[in-house]
């Protein structure tokens, strides 16, 4: 396998699709894809992303949002005024030439023209619009709560994101990627990386590594992620009744290695929640732990609520409680046996 790229004009290096906000995202590996293939993307996982390319698991990545989009628009804007430069919203998804399997969706890019600095067009054409310089990457982080603020300290771009980056490098052939991220309490956060080839190899043979487990159905190698212990209980719901594993070789060594990190995070579990009473017995009606002049600890009373008693409404409202009540599947439980 070649995994070279070079930089040629965008139509060259790929082929450029209509957009459609609402057709089905798991036909080939996107830019979202990359970020889990690589292991950086904190919702998602590499066996998660595989169900759904081979369709045993619905797709639950990010869907179309007309508002997201539109705050999109705004930082876009706000980008486009304050660099002084011209944006141009192409919305179209690429696929790669050389690896039909890789797609980018396009929303916004920069161009030399200077006629247009300071807002953004939008390009309604299937061809590119001219004197392409970047791929302008929009985000807003943290606007509705704390989110991962944090790793754009220090001109940082998170991982997530480099991913997907390198991801649209990749598939256009267009190696500069200006990010402009509207980050909470930080305001418009600008990172431009200008990518080079041995740069974007890892993630090329990675990602045709992985498409491959998808054409022949081979699993990827797991991780102890939520996502991971999500997938396999979508792939695996319920069990095959009386039906058991025998375990051989290395599959031994695994459940082996498995009962010592148990046994000894029971070990731990146990000791902190002794330590943690005697603590508990030494603050007593206090608040706080003070060590070195410092408070290490509090241990505060949140404010009273109120909790709805179920109980009390079923034992009085039995036939109300019957109308909606609903059947729930049963889950699976993971029971050591001693």
């Amino acid at each position: 396998m070649s995994t070279t790229t070079t930089t040629t004009p965008l139509e060259e290096h790929c082929d450029v699709l209509t957009f459609n906000p609402d057709e089905p995202r798991s036909a080939g590996l996107s830019a979202f894809d990359a970020s889990a293939i690589m292991g950086v993307n904190n919702y998602k996982g590499r066996l998660e992303t595989w169900g759904e390319k081979i369709g045993e698991i619905p797709y639950s990545g990010p869907k179309f949002s007309q508002a997201r989009e539109e705050l999109k628009h705004c930082v876009a804007q706000l980008y486009a005024e304050e660099r002084n430069v011209a944006v141009v919203y192409w919305p179209r998804t690429l696929r790669s030439s050389g690896f039909e399997f890789m797609e980018y969706r396009m929303n916004y890019v920069i161009c030399e023209r200077p006629e247009l600095n300071g807002a953004v067009t939008t390009w309604a054409r299937d061809t590119p619009p001219p004197n392409i310089t970047a791929i302008l990457d929009v985000r807003a982080v943290g606007i509705n709560g704390p989110a991962s603020t944090y790793e754009w300290a220090d001109d940082a771009v998170p991982p997530k994101y480099e991913a997907q980056g390198l991801h649209a490098f990749a598939v256009t052939g267009i190696s500069r990627i200006v990010y402009a991220a509207l980050v909470a309490n930080e305001g418009l956060v600008v990172r431009t990386r200008d990518y080079e080839e041995d740069d974007v190899q890892d993630l090329i043979e990675a990602e045709f590594g992985f498409w491959e487990d998808v054409e022949t159905k081979t699993e990827p190698e797991v991780d102890g992620s939520e996502s991971t212990f999500r997938a396999l209980h979508k792939l695996f719901p319920t069990p095959v009744e009386g039906k058991s594993v025998t375990l051989e070789g290395a599959q031994v060594d695994t459940y082996r290695q498995w009962v010592n990190a148990k046994d000894m995070s029971d070990t731990s579990e146990k000791l902190a929640t002794l330590l943690r009473a005697q603590l508990e017995l030494i603050v007593g009606d206090a608040e706080s732990i003070v060590v070195d002049g410092k408070v290490v600890i509090t241990y505060k009373k949140s404010k009273d609520g109120e909790r709805f008693n179920l109980d009390a409404f079923r034992e009085a409202n039995p036939e109300l409680v019957k109308e909606f009540t609903v059947p729930v599947p049963g889950s699976r439980r993971w029971t050591q046996k001693k």
